[in-house]
């Protein structure tokens, strides 16, 4: 983790958590940068890419499970097994964006329509 991020967790809307080492992304430099120049995301980990109206894969080393989300952390979309050099652009109304590891998705059941928390620690 760089200086560019904090450290938050992911609930679903039952309260169930789904991430516990979140980092959030909101700088532009690290924005920028993301996931580039890993080897991967341990499992429970993740980022949240804030604001972000699209992402690529360029470079990178290791497939991708992507989540679009609106304002309020209501998923939009959701795409899996995102391999390197791909080019995803957000659906409308996106506002920011998680990346995990690859399997993620459907170890987690997400899909369009369901409602997440960011739980940034205190």
């Amino acid at each position: 983790m760089n200086i560019n991020t904090s450290l938050a967790s992911v609930t679903n809307e039952n309260g169930s958590m789904l991430i516990s080492s979140l980092e959030i992304v909101n700088k532009t430099g690290a924005r920028m940068r993301g996931l580039l120049g890993r080897d991967g995301l341990d499992n429970g980990c993740g980022i949240l890419i804030t604001p972000c109206a699209s992402i690529h894969t360029y470079f990178m080393r290791f497939n991708i499970d992507v989540v679009f989300l609106d304002r309020d952390y209501k998923v939009l979309r959701v795409a899996s097994n995102v391999p390197p050099w791909q080019i995803l652009f957000a659906p409308p109304k996106t506002r920011s964006v998680l990346e995990f590891a690859s399997d993620w998705l459907e170890e987690n059941s997400i899909h369009s329509g369901d409602q997440l928390k960011i739980i940034s620690p205190t």
